[in-house]
């Protein structure tokens, strides 16, 4: 899973640069441990997971994009087709064959 904090003035978010200053997205605080949102939190360790999503493990992508951004899937959910994936889902082709080439 794609999944890392960022902290800013105090505050730990979990997903995409997008969200800092939302404070429905702050998932706890550096300075106190019993601040942690497990609503928010949840949403993004079982929600946002790759393999809760039927769209991405029907995709013979899966094991190599890694499901794309955590965040856009969990906005997009009900529009897979919308969402931004990673490079190699439409370049795969000529991405392997620039890795051959420098092998």
């Amino acid at each position: 899973m794609k999944f890392y904090t960022k902290q800013v003035q105090n505050a730990v978010y979990c997903s995409r640069w997008n969200d800092i200053g939302h404070k429905d997205k702050i998932v706890g605080n550096i300075h106190t441990t019993n601040s942690i949102n497990n609503i928010v939190l949840s949403k993004y360790l079982v929600d946002a997971d790759v393999f809760n999503d039927k769209y991405c493990t029907s995709c013979k992508h899966l094991y190599i994009c890694g499901g794309g951004c955590a965040s856009k899937r969990l906005t997009e959910i009900d529009k897979p087709k919308k969402r931004s994936y990673h490079i190699f889902k439409n370049h795969l082709p000529e991405l392997l064959d620039l890795h051959y080439e420098n092998i």
